[in-house]
Formats: C-alpha cells, sequence, structure tokens
C-alpha cells in the first residue's frame, strides 16, 4: 500500500507542559475536542480519541517535549496503523512551537487527514489553552 507524510507546525500561546496535557489528559483532551477520549498516558498505553473514530497505542513520551504514537483512524483499512510525533518546542517568551509528523499514513487518506488536524486539533487546541474555551462534549460515530 502506498502511504505518505504530513508535517506540520504551529505556534501556541501556552507552555510546553501544558500543550503536553492537553493532548495525553483525558480530561483535557476532551475539553478542547469536544469529542470522548479515552487516554491512558503511559508508554504502551491505548488510547482511543475523537469519539472512537482514532485509536492507538503510545510508543515514547518525554514529558513537555515529545509524544510519539502508533496512530490509526477508523476509516484506514484494517489493522493499518500510522506514527505520529509531535515535538514540542518552548520559546523564550512562553509560547510553544508545535512540529507535528504522520509518517506513513495511507495515500487515500491524506487528503482528509492534513487538514482534518487543522480542523479537529490545532484549532480547538489553540482556542482551549490560549483563550480558554471548552468544547461541550459531544458523542462522535464512525
Amino acid at each position: 500500500m502506498k502511504t505518505k507524510n504530513i508535517k506540520q507546525s504551529l505556534t501556541i500561546k501556552a507552555p510546553a507542559a501544558k500543550v503536553y496535557e492537553a493532548f495525553m489528559s483525558e480530561k483535557e483532551h476532551q475539553e478542547f475536542t469536544g469529542l470522548p477520549a479515552v487516554i491512558d498516558p503511559t508508554v504502551g498505553g491505548k488510547f482511543v480519541t475523537c469519539g472512537t473514530l482514532n485509536f492507538g497505542y503510545t510508543l515514547h513520551l518525554e514529558p513537555g517535549k515529545r509524544i510519539i504514537q502508533a496512530w490509526s483512524h477508523g476509516n484506514f483499512p484494517d489493522n493499518q496503523y500510522s506514527v505520529i510525533d509531535i515535538e514540542l518546542t518552548e520559546t523564550k517568551k512562553g509560547s510553544t512551537k508545535l512540529l507535528f509528523r504522520q509518517l506513513g499514513a495511507p495515500d487515500k487518506c491524506v487528503k482528509w487527514l492534513a487538514p482534518g488536524w487543522e480542523e479537529t486539533y490545532w484549532k480547538p487546541l489553540r482556542k482551549y489553552l490560549e483563550k480558554g474555551v471548552v468544547r461541550k462534549l459531544k458523542e462522535k460515530k464512525k
């Protein structure tokens, strides 16, 4: 199967520890996405986010600095995983530069995955951490 990589970067006006916690805390993940999340925040721990659409397990963690996960989506072919790598670098002014890489995403999925990260994650994450916007929890089905 053909795969592609996605690379995105952004700056969030919040400390790296807060950005990390928003991803790895069930409560905060739900607050910024507005969708159910179950997250075991340990290496080897499983996660299911955005209702049941995103799922996988954590490969590597550096608190406040890096998250690497084997990541899949309900619309991926069966048993197909990509690897997401989220690298956080705190600036001198207290903001965080987030470098996101998704490696090995199914070629046919990249056209909706890339904008999906922006709409489902980056925009609401900025609103949550920069403005305190908590999204109402709703169920999302496959």
